[in-house]
């Protein structure tokens, strides 16, 4: 069985005469962790992911590589930059270079990821901050 942590579930206490009850709400401060974000269309769970979280109160911050899903380079509006943060939709959005290819082979696709890795790991050292939850993907 997989217990989910209280603050990340709806609690509710009694009053001190027990006749009603008072919903609680929990603030924490949530981390997350994809290489792949929006605006890339295959990626919008994670986007609805973190707004539904940012609209139940919670401080959501996504860290993330630049987009380049699908491409051999980052999207327009994006290249250039090694580091970059921005706010979509109410939630921070920290990006951090990656080496972009669309090729499938083992080497450049181990280097896309490894990319990733290495740059998050050094920017997202100094510019996350402490958070109560990290939660990450694969999608």
């Amino acid at each position: 069985m997989v217990s989910c942590p209280l603050p990340l579930i709806e609690a509710y206490k009694k009053r001190s005469n027990g006749s009603k009850r008072v919903k609680l709400q929990y603030d924490m401060k949530i981390l997350g962790l994809c290489q792949n974000y929006a605006p890339e269309e295959q990626n919008f769970y994670h986007h609805g992911l973190t707004t539904g979280l940012l609209a139940k109160g919670h401080d959501v911050t996504m860290l993330t590589a630049f987009p380049h899903y699908g491409k051999d380079s980052i999207y327009d509006g994006y290249r250039g930059k090694v580091f970059q943060r921005a706010v979509l939709d109410g939630v921070k959005v920290i990006r951090t270079w990656v080496y972009a290819t669309s090729k499938k082979n083992l080497l450049p696709r181990l280097i896309n990821f490894g990319s990733f890795c290495a740059s998050s790991l050094a920017f997202g050292m100094f510019a996350v901050g402490r958070k109560d939850v990290i939660t990450r993907s694969t999608l």
